[in-house]
């Protein structure tokens, strides 16, 4: 039959398997092994063994083995754990997950303030939110407000089934429903991509605006603008709206080329994938139907 031995501090309790106190000037080490089981009826940590150190109340310590913290709204797994209660802040180190209601994180560390449910991220990075996986080396989200800012960017994909849209960008500052990249952004997807300074990603509404010298290509041409809107279908690039004044190349059926400079070009193509009459083009509404333009 297991010992366990629970202590009872302020509104903490610990139990364990096995627990051996070291008194110290000013404070108790407690060493402890076997079914550690931290709570203060709010927050759960769990795990293999733990060092922790006491004084008038349990202060801080270290978890080890496998370590799990559960909180109203958030769970943490990890392979080790440091916390600090007095501070309202943890660390977690080695295969570090932080599961919220809609996003989880994994990495290599993870620092997470409690009171303003708050984490920082480090090391091999993964995010995801729904269909959405962020790839980085640094990271920092705030689960209340939904927010966040991401450096060291490798790529975002947008997944579903055997589909993917990848986004680039040097920083990403991520709200609800919207990715916000800067800095030498890409998009990639099928046949299509595009570049430009700015790239802001609309969750909901499945659409992507290239800003900042934004060029777009296509399997039959290119298109640039002081913005580029492109609508999303299934994961896939399937509209694409040049705004502002602009400039397209593309290559008729014949594959002839026909270059198209003006102030505000809207749409080249018809539902068939046909270029348009190009007389009195500037003022037709529409867009270009990139997966329809006949080859």
């Amino acid at each position: 039959m297991n010992l366990i031995l629970i202590l009872l501090v302020a509104k903490f309790s610990y139990e364990a398997d096995s627990v051996k106190i070291i008194p110290k000037k000013g404070l108790d080490l407690i060493a402890a092994k076997g079914n550690i089981n931290l709570n203060d009826g709010k927050t759960f940590i769990t795990g293999d063994s733990a060092l922790i150190f006491k004084s008038s109340d349990i202060d801080s310590g270290f978890i080890y083995g496998n370590v799990s913290i559960k909180g109203e709204e958030i769970e943490i797994s990890c392979k080790k754990a440091k916390y600090s209660f007095l501070n309202e802040e943890a660390e977690f180190f080695e295969n570090v997950r932080v599961k919220g209601k809609e996003e989880s994180i994994f990495a290599d560390h993870i620092k997470y303030f409690t009171k303003k449910n708050f984490a920082v991220a480090r090391g091999n990075i993964l995010i995801e939110k729904e269909d959405i996986k962020i790839f980085c080396k640094e990271a920092n989200y705030d689960f209340k407000k939904k927010r966040g800012n991401i450096n060291l960017i490798e790529k975002v994909q947008i997944v579903s089934g055997d589909k993917e849209i990848n986004l680039y960008g040097n920083k990403i500052e991520v709200a609800p429903d919207t990715l916000y990249f800067t800095g030498d952004v890409r998009i990639e997807g099928g046949k299509e991509s595009g570049k430009g300074d700015t790239l802001i990603y609309v969750e909901k509404e499945e659409v992507a605006y290239l800003k900042g010298n934004p060029v777009f290509y296509f399997e039959k041409g290119n298109a640039k603008g002081e913005e580029i809107e492109l609508k999303f279908k299934d994961r896939k690039i399937e509209k694409g709206k040049i705004l502002k004044k602009s400039l397209l190349e593309i290559l008729t059926e014949k594959e002839e080329k026909v270059i198209i400079n003006t102030y505000i070009i809207e749409s080249f193509f018809d539902e068939e994938g046909n270029i348009k009459n190009l007389k009195g083009f500037d003022k037709v509404e529409g867009i270009i139907f990139l997966n329809k333009i006949k080859k």
